[in-house]
C-alpha cells in the first residue's frame, strides 16, 4: 500500500509539473489568445497582446502610405490611439455579417469600411501558431475584407516577457498597409470609371 501510494504521488506530482510546464508555454498563450478572439473579450485579450506595441508598427505604416491622415509632430502617436480606439470599438460591437455583393458594381457602390464585421471573427478562425520556441513564436491569420473583395495576410510576434506570452509586434504591418492602400486606389479608379461611363452614355443618347 505504501509503495502504491508512493507511485500514485510521483505521478500526481509529475502531472501537475507538466500542467504547470504548459501553462508557462506559448501554446497555452496562443490558446488563450484564440479563445478571447469569439466571441472577443477585450479584458483577456489585453492580457496577452501588447495593443500599445502593435498598433505602434501599424501606425508608423499608416504615416507612410498616408501621410496627411493625422498629418502633425505626434502623427504616429495620434494614430497609434486612435487605431486602438478602433480596434476596442470593433470588439465591443455586436459582430453581423457583411452584405457579400458578388456583383462587381453593387460592391463598388456599397459602404466603405476599413474593418470587416467580422474581424475578430474571421481571426479567431485562420489564426495559426508557427514556429515556438522558449522565447518566441510568430502568430499568422488571414482576414477577408468583402467591400475590397481581397483577403489580407497578418504575421504577428509573440514574446516570453517577464509578464509573460505577449504578442509584441505587427511583423507585416508595413506590407499589410501598402496593400491595403493599392486595393483601395484600384477601388476608387474603378468607381471613377463607373462615373465616366454613365456620362459617356448619357453623352452619347443626347448626340
Amino acid at each position: 500500500a505504501a509503495i502504491l501510494l508512493v507511485i500514485l504521488a510521483a505521478v500526481g506530482g509529475y502531472s501537475g509539473w507538466r500542467h504547470y510546464q504548459f501553462r508557462q508555454s506559448a501554446e497555452f498563450a496562443f490558446s488563450q489568445i484564440k479563445d478571447a478572439l469569439h466571441p472577443a473579450k477585450p479584458a483577456d485579450l489585453a492580457v496577452r497582446v501588447d495593443f500599445a506595441a502593435i498598433t505602434k508598427s501599424l501606425a508608423k505604416a499608416v504615416a507612410q502610405h498616408y501621410p496627411t491622415l493625422r498629418q502633425g509632430p505626434n502623427q504616429v502617436r495620434d494614430l497609434s490611439e486612435a487605431l486602438q480606439i478602433g480596434l476596442l470599438k470593433q470588439a465591443r460591437a455586436k459582430e453581423e455579417p457583411a452584405k457579400e455583393e458578388t456583383d462587381d458594381v453593387a460592391r463598388l457602390k456599397s459602404p466603405f469600411y476599413v474593418l470587416p464585421p467580422t474581424f475578430f471573427t474571421q481571426l479567431s478562425e485562420t489564426l495559426t501558431l508557427q514556429n515556438p520556441t522558449d522565447t518566441t513564436a510568430l502568430i499568422a491569420a488571414k482576414v477577408r475584407h468583402p467591400v475590397l473583395n481581397k483577403e489580407f495576410s497578418l504575421l504577428l510576434r509573440m514574446d516570453k516577457t517577464p509578464e509573460g506570452w505577449r504578442v509584441v509586434d505587427f511583423v507585416n504591418a508595413e506590407d499589410f498597409v501598402r496593400q491595403f492602400r493599392e486595393y483601395q486606389m484600384e477601388r476608387m479608379v474603378a468607381q471613377r470609371q463607373i462615373i465616366l461611363d454613365k456620362n459617356a452614355n448619357i453623352k452619347k443618347r443626347m448626340e
